[in-house]
């Protein structure tokens, strides 16, 4: 995957650490270098003794690929109307630079009412969230390998959704997709940090 030169430094920068999104946002907040923040130290702690080959929660016939560390075999079950996502299809995203260099199949799901299963990865607090980042594998969310812009989706809850807790458990999430590009700082500068966003989301653990 092809990723700008200050964003691979800003990976470097974290250590192989989790929630390298967070930090980003807080850079962008401070347009100055990245920080450790509290939420960042925190959201470590959710997914410690975790297994990425064995994460806790799994729905019956899922795993994981060994290789890739993304949920296979999982029933999406999406309702009339949704459109069952698997990460495969979103994958081709991570070799783009922008937008508009995704693939046609990819920008046709612009506005669809969509599901995905994957991974919370915390932004800034790791309860009572409103949003956060849906990853497809556990390897991007807690061991050190940065997702591409085709494993997260940044998640928006609906507006009377019950608040979420960080967990290690794999989620279910259905809600419009948004292909809305976003960079390291505000207005649209620095390099591209992420590709699409999940908005009035429902969102349920798959071991409730």
């Amino acid at each position: 995957m092809r990723r700008p030169r200050l964003l691979d430094a800003v990976i470097a920068s974290l250590a192989g650490a989790a929630v390298f999104t967070a930090v980003w946002i807080g850079a962008s907040q401070a347009e100055g270098p990245p920080r450790r923040s509290a939420a960042f130290e925190r959201a470590l702690s959710v997914h410690a003794g975790v297994d990425p080959l064995k994460p806790p929660g799994m729905p019956p016939g899922a795993s994981v690929d060994p290789e890739t560390g993304i949920l296979i075999g999982v029933d999406l079950r999406p309702a009339e109307g949704e459109l069952g996502v698997p990460w495969s299809v979103l994958a081709p995203a991570s070799a783009v630079e922008t937008a508009a260099d995704l693939p046609q199949d990819i920008q046709d799901l612009d506005g669809r009412r969509v599901v995905l299963a994957g991974f919370v990865m915390a932004l800034y607090e790791i309860q009572a969230m409103r949003d956060f980042v849906l990853v497809g594998s556990h390897y991007t969310c807690c061991f050190g390998t940065p997702p591409g812009f085709g494993d997260q989706i940044r998640v928006a809850l609906r507006r009377d959704h019950t608040r979420l807790d960080a967990t290690p458990v794999p989620v279910r999430v259905a809600g419009t997709l948004k292909i809305d590009p976003e960079h390291l700082f505000e207005g649209g500068r620095g390099p591209l940090i992420g590709l699409f966003r999940i908005v009035d989301a429902d969102v349920v653990p798959y071991d409730g």
